[in-house]
């Protein structure tokens, strides 16, 4: 199942929550599609006069009740104004868990994380301490992102990115 969008996600977003899950949620429901061609038109579909932006291609990996919840959505098709798109909706508030790459990138591909010397840091000025953090930071998203399952790609000339996730409601 496919679900395009126009705009991008912020680094921040990558940053796991308390229990080690990046994820997003739609509030409203959320149309989807069978075939990716469908959702790649509403990634790179130009409104006049917009200018190009990224687009975003939701990849969702859909299965059988778990623990978690339901992962399946409503197949619309025979009711839609528009049945070639081949719908299935979700609805309202459905989680998308982003999904970790497979396989996962070795320790040597991830961005390295500098040394937390304690000493060192209680040796540098608050400047030097806020941009030591700042620079930690960046790296700990970078490598979060590279866990991830993301691919930057082009369709018609717009840049996407494509995010594998696992639709989750209960």
């Amino acid at each position: 199942l496919y679900r395009g969008l126009k705009g991008k996600l912020e680094p921040q977003f990558w940053m796991p929550d308390g229990f080690g899950i990046v994820c997003a949620t739609d509030t409203a429901f959320m149309s989807t599609s069978t075939d990716e061609a469908t959702a790649l038109f509403y990634v790179t579909k130009k409104e006049d006069g917009q200018k190009e932006r990224l687009g975003l291609l939701w990849e969702l990996q859909a299965g059988e009740e778990d623990d978690t919840g339901l992962h399946v959505g409503a197949n619309v098709e025979m009711l839609s104004q528009f049945a070639h798109e081949k719908e299935i909706l979700f609805p309202p508030l459905t989680l998308l868990r982003v999904l970790p790459r497979k396989p996962q990138p070795t320790e040597d591909q991830l961005p390295r994380l500098p040394d937390n010397n304690l000493e060192e840091l209680n040796k540098m000025d608050d400047d030097e301490k806020r941009q030591k953090t700042i620079e930690y930071a960046r790296l700990l998203v970078q490598r979060t992102m590279d866990k991830m399952q993301r691919q930057r790609l082009e369709h018609n000339g717009m840049p996407y990115v494509r995010v594998r996730v696992q639709p989750v409601y209960t």
